[in-house]
C-alpha cells in the first residue's frame, strides 16, 4: 500500500538576508550609541546647571536686598567663600565650585564649576584635588557670570573665554541658554557677546 507522505520545505533565511539585517543593525548602534552618551552627558550637565541656577538665585536675593554680594554661598551644606581658592562640594556630578571676588566696578560676581562624570567627552579629564583658573586642559568646568545693568541683574553661562575652551565643557554638550563665549568679559565689564 502505498502511502502519501507530503514534505514541506521549512523556508527559513538565506545567509545574504541575515547579513543584511546585521548590517542594519550595526549601523543603527554606531548612530544611536554616541548619540545616547552625549545625551546622557548633556542631562547630567543640566540637572547640575539647575543647580547652579539656585546658587545664582542666592547671589540675586543677596544683590537685591543689600545692593552688594554676599561674601559667601552655601552649596550642598558647604560654606564656598570668595576667591582665592576652589571648594570641593561634592554634590551629584558638581565636583568642586568656584565663587570669585566682585568685578572691579562692583556690578558682577564671577563663579565656575568643576564637574565628575562626563567621561563621554573626548579629551575630559576627572577633576582631582584643588582646582585653579584656568584649569588644565580637563573639559570640565562651566562658568557663570551674574552682573547688574542699572538695575536689571542678567545672569549668563558658559566658557571663561576663548583662551580658555580647552579647560571648558564644550558647547555642543551645553544647553542653549548656556553658551557664553567669554563669562569673563562680561564679568569684567558687560561685554564678552553674552
Amino acid at each position: 500500500m502505498a502511502q502519501n507522505t507530503k514534505y514541506t520545505a521549512f523556508k527559513g533565511f538565506s545567509l545574504i538576508e541575515l547579513m543584511v539585517v546585521i548590517a542594519i543593525v550595526c549601523i543603527l548602534a554606531a548612530v544611536a550609541v554616541p548619540s545616547y552618551q552625549q545625551y546622557t552627558i548633556r542631562a547630567k550637565i543640566i540637572d547640575s546647571i539647575v543647580v547652579m541656577k539656585a546658587v545664582s538665585d542666592q547671589v540675586f536675593v543677596s544683590y537685591e536686598g543689600s545692593g552688594s554680594y554676599p561674601d559667601s554661598i552655601v552649596i550642598n551644606g558647604y560654606t564656598v567663600s570668595g576667591f582665592p581658592g576652589w571648594a570641593y562640594v561634592n554634590f551629584g556630578n558638581i565636583y568642586d565650585f568656584l565663587y570669585s571676588v566682585p568685578s572691579p566696578d562692583n556690578a558682577a560676581i564671577l563663579f565656575a564649576v568643576d564637574f565628575t562624570g562626563l567621561e563621554g567627552i573626548p579629551g575630559y579629564v576627572a577633576p582631582t584635588g584643588e582646582q585653579a583658573i584656568p584649569q588644565s586642559n580637563g573639559y570640565n568646568t562651566v562658568y557663570f557670570a551674574v552682573r547688574d545693568f542699572g538695575g536689571v541683574i542678567r545672569g549668563v553661562c558658559g566658557q571663561y573665554n576663548s583662551a580658555s575652551s580647552a579647560q571648558a565643557v564644550p558647547f555642543s554638550y551645553l544647553p542653549s541658554s548656556c553658551q557664553c563665549t567669554d563669562t569673563y568679559s562680561f564679568w569684567l565689564n558687560g561685554s564678552g557677546g553674552c
